[in-house]
Formats: structure tokens, sequence, C-alpha cells
């Protein structure tokens, strides 16, 4: 079959690029065409009243630091930060489809002669990841196109979206072939919201083994040896406090997996992304790992690192909450008290045991698209 896969923009977010990449990858295995369709923000409307807020908040309230354009930057920018992580996407995720940067713009897809679209996995049914959340419900898409999700996620474990929002969304989801999401919590957000009982699986990157990724990694960082991996999305003043902790419990140094990516307000030169080859070889290096973010829990797991998880509330708890639960890895969890001296080891032969019995179960649901 020719499948349209439907997930968020991919651009310096290793894990949402690596998550797109494993799904394309075991879909093509089964032997279907993938394209990837690109629903895209338009970043060039730059909102009039985000511009006054922050003008207030510069020229008013003194707050000096604050970007007024900070869209403008971010577009400028935007080329640089990417030209690393973007070399992977071009290698590994073509063909795409056209770029379609609103609503009206992505009915279009009706016309790439597709058999199927799935849309996941990732956060593509939170609201405010995109700008219409309706889309990624695929409102407005032939009924002759077969609809599916594969791990689909809301991020968190409360219902975001309007009434207007509920009431489109619930109406679209009755035209898909088969549901399924990545948390447990999701299961329940869909029972009760939108009148479905979707099915439960993984996250894409764990259908695949280390020795898949392996593959990828161009060269190893020797600088790396003997030492662990931060790897923070946000880098607050309470984790900072916490890795220098963790240092000093396992006496080691610690290297960072990425650049300063996030913080818009550091120098371009401080936030290029670097390649998903170097990332992958970060966790693959590591004695130990550090991590806020959802998929450097995923590939602690794949590659069998020790890790700990300051659970980053603002990007969705329940992500965690879901996928440590499932695998007995609650005590990886970790918080400004935490004595590390206190945290079991990992039973990894457990971790294998119930991680392969959720892969089996993941990798029937996507023989049934078809």
């Amino acid at each position: 079959m020719k499948i349209g896969l439907l997930t968020l923009p991919l651009e310096t977010g290793y894990g949402s690029i690596m998550q797109a990449f494993a799904l394309k990858t075991a879909l093509s295995n089964m032997g279907h065409e993938v394209v990837l369709l690109r629903r895209l923000r338009d970043k060039k409307k730059y909102p009039l009243k985000r511009i006054l807020r922050r003008f207030i908040k510069k020229f008013v309230l003194q707050q000096w630091d604050t970007i007024v354009l900070i869209d403008k930057k971010e577009i400028d920018e935007y080329p640089v930060i990417t030209q690393n992580t973007q070399a992977f996407i071009d290698a590994h995720l073509q063909p795409f489809s056209p770029v379609y940067l609103s609503s009206r713009a992505f009915r279009k897809v009706n016309l790439l002669g597709l058999d199927a679209i799935v849309v996941g996995s990732d956060q593509v049914w939170r609201p405010g990841c995109m700008d219409v959340v309706e889309d990624f419900f695929l409102c407005g898409i032939n009924s002759g196109i077969r609809k599916f999700s594969y791990a689909a996620s809301f991020g968190v474990d409360l219902w975001e979206y309007s009434g207007k929002q509920t009431v489109h969304c619930k109406e679209a989801i009755k035209h898909f072939a088969k549901i399924s999401v990545r948390e447990r919590s999701g299961v329940n957000l869909c029972q009760v919201h939108l009148g479905v009982k979707p099915e439960f699986v993984l996250d894409p990157t764990l259908l695949f083994p280390k020795s898949f990724y392996m593959r990828y990694i161009e060269r190893h960082d020797s600088t790396r040896d003997g030492k662990f991996c931060a790897f923070l999305l946000d880098r607050s003043k309470d984790k900072q406090e916490m890795l220098s902790r963790l240092a000093s419990y396992l006496r080691k140094g610690y290297y960072n997996a990425a650049n300063n990516t996030e913080n818009r307000s550091a120098p371009v030169d401080e936030r290029i992304a670097p390649s998903v080859s170097s990332w992958l070889d970060a966790f693959n290096a590591a004695d130990a790992v550090f991590t806020d973010s959802f998929h450097g829990c995923v590939f602690s797991i794949i590659f069998k690192k020790d890790f700990y998880v300051y659970v980053n509330v603002n990007r969705g708890a329940s992500r965690f909450n879901s996928l440590l639960g499932l695998l007995g890895l609650e005590h990886r969890v970790v918080c400004k008290g935490t004595n590390f001296s206190l945290i079991p080891p990992i039973d990894w032969d457990e971790v294998e045991t119930k991680l392969d019995a959720m892969q089996r179960l993941s990798i029937e649901y996507l023989k049934t698209i078809k």
C-alpha cells in the first residue's frame, strides 16, 4: 500500500525524528511505500498580540532579556540550528509530500493517491503542539483513504480540548479503521471523550533493538569514555544542581548529548543541534544517563543504561508514567531530594520480558494496517 505518515514537524527534536524514522522503517519493512506528510506551522505569521506582550515585558516591565521579535529570530536561525538533523531527515525520511501550511492546503493530501494514512507517533493529539489538532484526526480527508493511528499521544492525562475541538474530533475518529495510543491514560481519554476504545502499543522507537540503531553511529567520540550522559531539554537551575549531585555520587564527569538548542536566548552557535549519529553515540558511550526527556528514557532502555529521569511535567508527565510503569522502572524517577544511593538497580531481564511481550503486540497491530 501507499501510506501517508502524519506526525509532528521534524526539526531538532531527536525523539520526534527517531519515532518517525522507526515507524516509517517498520511500515516499509512490511512492504508499504511510505510518504512523510508535511503539515507544518506557518512560521511567517507573526502574532501581533505576542509581539505586543513581549514589547511590554521588555520596555515596560524592564525584562531586558526578552526578545520582542522572537518568531523572526527563529526563522532566521532555523537553517543554521537544524543543519545536522535535517541531513538525517533528508537521507532517511524521504519521500516527502508537499508542504501544507493550513488546514485548507492539507486537504490536497487527497490528491496524492494514498491508500491509507497513519497518524503517529509522538504528541500528535495534544492541542498546542500544532495550530489545528483536528488535522491530526484527518478531518476533511477522503473516506476512500483508510485511516489509522499508531501510538498517538495526548501527552497528558487530562482532557485539554475545547468543546468545539471535542465535537469535531469525536466525529472524525469514527472514520478510523483502527486506533492505537502510546499511553494507558490515552486509552481512557479516548473512551471517555471520543467514544472509542483504542489499543495500547509501544512508541515505535522501541520496536527495534540496539543493533538497529548502532548502524547509524558514524563514529565514536572517545572523549565520552568513562563519563555519563546528560540529555536535558530544559536546563533549569534545579536540574543543573541535581546533575552536579549525580556526578559526585557516581564519581564521574559528564557530557551533554545535545547543545542548548531549545534556549532561544542563547547565541546561535550554541544552539546548533548535533547530528543524529552523535546523539545516538552519546547514549551508546554513556556509563549512565540523566535526562528530562521521554525519548531520553526510551533510548536509555534500548541501550540498557542505568538512567535517572527528572520528569518534565510541562512537556507531558503521563508519557513517562506509562512507559516506566509498563516496564517496572518507576524507581528511576528522581526529584530534588532524591538519595541516589537508595535507588535499586535495574533488572534488565525483567525489563526485556515485558518489552518483548509489548513488541509482539505492537507489531501485530502494525500488520493489520492494510
